[in-house]
């Protein structure tokens, strides 16, 4: 569905596109990208949107 929303014009455009347009590359790279994002998140310090204030759920 993303590489279908994405255009191809751009760098960002077309990685997105490339990365998203099988369900077996996208489930492959999709929990790898998001543990990236997650450990970029903590080495800057910032700390996890909590709009729900849900107790004890540290994870990102």
């Amino acid at each position: 569905m993303l590489a279908l929303l994405s255009t191809r014009s751009g760098v960002f455009n077309r990685l997105n596109y490339w990365l998203f347009r099988s369900k077996w590359l996208s489930t492959l790279l999709y929990p790898l990208l998001r543990a990236c994002r997650n450990l970029a998140l903590k080495l800057m310090g910032r700390t996890r949107i909590d709009n729900l204030h849900l107790t004890d759920n540290d994870r990102f």
